[in-house]
């Protein structure tokens, strides 16, 4: 290409940029912020107003968040008021009605369904707007800027996003916390004529929680968390009154069901959550709540009693065992039925040593079951009871243990017995078949359902594909796999 003829084509190039940069994507701009309602800054918004002819909400943005300023003062759900926001700002005209001063009853702008007004942060503020009717067709409804006589046409979702109610806007949690920063859980469950306290402590996150009334026990990790997790999950499904000094009795609140205390701390004062009575509701089952520090009373999920509610058993750790993991180094099972077995550490992990009647699992026939042994491991390790039997005081003949018809030991390298698993398996109490285990010479006794004994209950052909051994049921109840057919007759 000629020289020149490439600088003219860069020139107009060039020329084509400068004018889409300075001239269209301005003239673009200009034209989406035309289409708007309101030109909105969101982050900006400090403050938003919603007056309508019967009520008044006022919101106010402060250091914390969002609060609601009337017609209560509470808290307000910061995802709530970010929809709203996006609500205003994203509300786009689509026709405008101009010299319509004599019809504004007809769009319901003569007495607005509501009236919009918000403050921002750098005090420029935008105008007011008047939320009119909805349109008779088109999902559309009207809208009036109080710096423009004209009226707006915009979706009618903008009309149904103003129409609130306090409910709507307030914050629905019901304790406020992060679980890293909870050292302290508190039980008061009331039931007929007995109180039971129940006190959860720990120093830090790092640390396990333990139960410290009333007595002292190590508390089980999982179902703390859940009760955690529980306790920050619930919501508010509505307020029934914010009014001080209100009698508490017809609400069962005056004698709480369940009284649930989280402390974060000696900076932080304790957050005090009441269970009482239930919420007559023919559609839902719902229960009233409050808070001690607040008048609020609000109805919360019925289900919420069961998931908070956790008593002294539920709490408490049932770790069958304890030992450190790391330094176990062989695991020893003797079974009545003689199908016991040995298990011995290695640098690449754990493996079937000997049976019990004393064959080296090396020379005997098929592969070790590499995945098998390792679940067994972890399975041990952190094998825990479904429920707390009995403690201290019972005879262990009564629940075949003495002797017992399953034993694990565990060892570490010098052959020190780290701790040692009891149990009796496939015993029958009414209708249901549970297994008794616990840790040899304890006082504790648990029961386990038969599809968690299973997990333990292991006998030596488990670990090994041996072919010409019969085949043992699988846990959980599966079938074995079918033997090979005989072979044909010769012809």
């Amino acid at each position: 290409m000629n020289p020149r003829s490439t600088v003219l084509v860069l020139l107009v190039l060039a020329a084509l940029g400068a004018y889409v940069y300075w001239v269209e994507l301005p003239g673009d701009t200009q034209k989406s912020e035309e289409e708007r309602l309101l030109v909105l800054d969101e982050e900006a918004v400090t403050g938003i107003s919603l007056t309508f002819p019967d009520r008044k909400l006022v919101l106010a943005k402060n250091d914390d968040g969002w609060r609601l300023t009337e017609p209560v003062d509470a808290g307000a759900d910061a995802t709530a008021v970010k929809n709203l926001l996006h609500v205003i700002g994203g509300a786009k005209i689509t026709r405008t009605l101009e010299d319509v001063d004599d019809k504004l009853a007809s769009y319901g702008l003569e007495e607005p369904a509501a009236v919009l007004a918000l403050t921002t942060s750098d005090g420029t503020n935008p105008p007011a707007l008047k939320v009119g009717e909805a349109t008779s067709v088109g999902f559309s409804s009207y809208a009036q800027r109080s710096d423009d006589p004209n009226v707006y046409i915009t979706a009618a979702t903008f009309r149904s996003g103003m129409l609130k109610e306090p409910h709507d806007l307030r914050d629905k949690r019901v304790l406020i916390f992060e679980d890293q920063d909870v050292q302290r859980i508190g039980l008061v469950h009331a039931g007929e004529g007995e109180v039971e306290t129940l006190v959860l402590e720990r120093p830090d996150a790092n640390t396990d929680w333990q139960i410290t009334a009333p007595a002292k026990y190590a508390a089980d990790g999982s179902e703390t968390r859940a009760l955690l997790s529980s306790t920050r999950g619930i919501r508010i499904t509505d307020f029934v009154s914010d009014e001080a000094d209100v009698d508490l009795a017809p609400y069962g609140l005056d004698t709480p069901r369940l009284a649930l205390t989280i402390g974060t701390g000696e900076d932080d004062p304790p957050q005090t959550l009441l269970l009482g009575g239930a919420h007559v509701d023919e559609e839902k089952k719902e229960i009233y709540a409050k808070r001690t520090d607040t008048a609020a009373i609000y109805s919360i999920p019925e289900f919420a009693l069961k998931n908070l509610g956790k008593d002294l058993t539920t709490l408490r750790d049932k770790t069958v065992v304890r030992y450190d993991a790391d330094a176990a180094a062989t695991i020893e099972v003797t079974r009545v039925d003689g199908a016991g077995f040995i298990l011995a550490k290695a640098d690449d992990g754990w493996h079937f040593q000997v049976s019990d009647g004393g064959d080296d699992g090396n020379e005997a026939e098929g592969t070790e079951r590499a995945p098998t042994i390792s679940r067994f491991v972890d399975d041990l390790h952190g094998f825990k009871g479904n429920l707390i039997v009995r403690e201290g005081g019972f005879d262990l003949s009564a629940f075949r243990l003495d002797p017992p018809e399953l034993r694990i030991a565990i060892r570490d390298g010098d052959g020190t017995e780290l701790g040692a698993l009891i149990a009796s398996g496939g015993t029958v109490e009414g209708k249901d078949a549970i297994a008794y285990v616990m840790a040899q010479g304890s006082e504790i006794l648990y029961a386990a359902k038969p599809y968690v004994f299973q997990r333990i209950d292991k006998k030596a052909a488990d670990f090994r594909d041996t072919p010409n051994a019969a085949a043992t049921p699988m846990p959980g109840g599966a079938p074995p796999a079918p033997a090979a057919p005989p072979a044909a007759p010769p012809a």
